[in-house]
């Protein structure tokens, strides 16, 4: 069986919209989630951020995460066990397999899905998964409706346009036609999926070069409500990762979040390559752990106004530290990591040759990662520069600039190619969950 984890246990964690099935088209950030982008943000989030709650739909209707659930070997799974990421799930009892034939009634998305050629033997995989593998670690969805929560905010944000319409960057005419229509549907249409109706009214209502920013907002609105609503449940604050926006940052602080956008030019090009169990292994290392906590702290503290937009060095220090440590444990204290090999084999020849290209033709013992063209950089160096060398070139992430010395730059909220992760303010999300209670109670 699946092992429950208690949802008062997650408060520290971040729900991220950006894995979202549903943004995936050009407009989004990122341009949607394709298969190498999943990849990245899984690696970028288990190394910068909480531990993560996704969302069951996400997983399963991505092939590629479809994939990955059913390889125990994956990166996704991996993350999953060294408890990295937990699976939200509506299904009361974690079965995964479930969840489509339920939701196929009232979600087009998962009619499609239970359709596909395919499908009966993806549906038994996935109860095994679900039912047998005990480092498949999920919590249950919150108890109110998410459609109920979904329309409060579209209701909230319809209120607040009529006060402000440069919210949204959208003629108020062209949002009108479609918040009107959404709540016709939604009365007629209690039941039916909220974002899915949404989607319908933008389709019905919305000339094409409004499409893109509605559907937008419907996104935010979906993300941001998922998080007030699980904040809600657990009695505690859980973060939001989701595009940067005016529409609904009310919904989830009483300030104007102000994004953090590291100075730093770090990168995670060897990271992004490495074996799954390698990379997990160092993204669940204690100091690595430990570097992440407080560069957390610095972070939310930074975007959400308690430290002065001119005193950020604490951010940047922590964030430093953190990509230090990184590097630390990549290469030294890792037997299995294809780095930590490559440092070996230079600490073994270090007292026999003054440079790699002396070593002649044992430099072929260097792991093959390195490449041919890595070899050709490294071969004139000292044995005292190959591991920086070494490095730089396969780690790209180690490409620190200078520390800031001046203010950071503020990202405009309404960029519509930013995306940020905010932690949701307790009170709202309370005051949100009894209200989406009392909204369910009047529909049913």
């Amino acid at each position: 069986m699946g092992s429950r984890i208690d949802t008062i246990s997650l408060g520290n964690h971040v729900y991220s919209g950006l894995l979202d099935d549903a943004t995936n088209y050009p407009e989004w950030p990122g341009g949607g989630p394709k298969p190498e982008t999943l990849n990245a943000l899984l690696r970028r989030t288990a190394l910068f951020e909480p531990p993560v709650l996704l969302n069951d739909g996400y997983l399963l209707h991505h092939e590629w995460s479809r994939n990955e659930l059913l390889n125990p070997q994956s990166l996704l799974r991996k993350l999953i066990s060294a408890d990295q990421i937990i699976v939200l799930t509506r299904q009361a009892e974690g079965r995964l397999d479930l969840v489509p034939v339920e939701m196929a009634p009232w979600v087009e998305s998962y009619r499609a899905l239970v359709g596909k050629v395919g499908w009966p033997e993806f549906e038994q995989e996935l109860k095994l998964l679900s039912t047998k593998e005990r480092n498949f670690k999920w919590t249950p969805w919150f108890k109110p409706s998410n459609a109920c929560g979904f329309e409060l905010l579209i209701h909230g944000l319809n209120e607040r346009v009529a006060r402000q319409p440069e919210l949204i960057d959208l003629p108020t005419s062209a949002w009108d036609r479609t918040f009107e229509h959404f709540m016709r549907q939604r009365i007629s249409e209690p039941r039916r999926g909220a974002r899915d109706t949404w989607q319908k009214s933008v389709a019905l209502t919305a000339a094409r070069e409004h499409q893109a920013a509605l559907l937008n907002l419907g996104n935010e609105a979906y993300h941001y409500n998922m998080a007030l609503l699980f904040s809600g449940e657990a009695n505690q604050s859980v973060a939001v990762q989701t595009r940067v926006s005016a529409a609904f940052a009310p919904s989830l602080t009483t300030e104007q979040p102000r994004p953090f956008r590291s100075p730093h030019g770090y990168e995670l090009k060897g990271l992004a390559t490495l074996p799954a169990k390698d990379f997990v292994r160092i993204a669940t290392d204690e100091e690595v752990l430990s570097r992440k906590q407080r560069f957390l702290e610095q972070k939310h503290r930074y975007e959400r106004g308690s430290i002065a937009a001119y005193d950020h060095q604490g951010v940047v220090d922590a964030e430093y530290e953190l990509f230090r440590a990184i590097e630390r444990i990549a290469t030294s204290q890792h037997p299995g990591s294809s780095i930590g090999k490559c440092v070996r084999w230079i600490a073994r020849h270090a007292d026999s040759v003054d440079t790699v290209g002396d070593a002649g033709e044992s430099i072929v013992s260097v792991p093959e990662f390195i490449g041919e063209r890595g070899a050709d950089i490294i071969a004139s160096c000292t044995m005292i520069t190959v591991a920086q060398k070494i490095l730089q070139h396969v780690i790209g992430y180690c490409r620190f600039r200078p520390k800031a010395t001046e203010e950071l730059p503020v990202v405009p909220v309404r960029s519509t190619r930013a995306t940020g992760t905010f932690l949701v303010d307790a009170e709202i999300a309370n005051r949100h969950y009894m209200k989406t209670q009392a909204l369910q109670a009047q529909r049913n």
